[in-house]
């Protein structure tokens, strides 16, 4: 399950809550949910952007390794890499930039 929010004033897409069911994990379920917010940041002219939050269980570590930028418990993926992570986890990615 992914919870996130368009935040169009700024341009991203905010994502608020990824849950894999522990007997699901090691599948590469939350690195496709997180694929598919990024292709909707593009597909919503946000150029790729989208940022989170992380809790304090070591899960930046799994962000990193999506190429996520961690700052303390706030991870951004910039364009480049939320367009890794749609070529890598939905087949057929298209991640265009609308914004141009």
């Amino acid at each position: 399950m992914i919870l996130f929010e368009r935040i169009f004033s700024n341009e991203f897409d905010r994502i608020h809550n990824v849950e894999v069911a522990s007997q699901m994990r090691q599948r590469h379920i939350g690195a496709h949910l997180i694929a598919q917010v990024a292709q909707d940041s593009f597909d919503h002219a946000f150029a790729g952007f989208v940022q989170l939050t992380t809790k304090t269980n070591g899960t930046e570590k799994f962000y990193a390794r999506l190429g996520g930028i961690v700052d303390h418990q706030n991870v951004i993926f910039y364009p480049d890499a939320s367009m890794a992570l749609i070529k890598r986890y939905l087949s057929g990615g298209n991640c265009h930039d609308q914004s141009k």
